[in-house]
């Protein structure tokens, strides 16, 4: 049996679990809220702990792995300096 939107019975207060767009490559961990720019920044966050099961790395432990806020708010894998920054911006404008 095929169920349609309009077979869907949704309660009046019900919000989404993300708050990110849909097509996004955005991550929002549902276990500790934060947001990361790309799937690969989320999992990098992510770090096991025996029988399959994960956790939610610390600040100081993302901080240790290199990870960073980026100017949105958004966890990303690494940092750039402003000078690098910069200059990935001239090439992509150039490129």
């Amino acid at each position: 049996m095929t169920i349609g939107y309009d077979d869907l019975e949704i309660e009046e207060d019900w919000q989404p679990l993300s708050r990110l767009p849909i097509g996004s490559s955005l991550c929002e961990c549902t276990g500790c809220g934060l947001i990361f720019k790309s799937p690969s920044a989320f999992d990098m966050h992510r770090i096991g702990i025996g029988n399959g099961e994960t956790r939610c790395a610390t600040i100081d432990e993302m901080q240790a792995k290199g990870m960073c806020i980026n100017a949105k708010g958004w966890w990303v894998t690494r940092g750039f300096t402003f000078e690098a920054a910069i200059a990935e911006h001239e090439a992509r404008r150039h490129g």
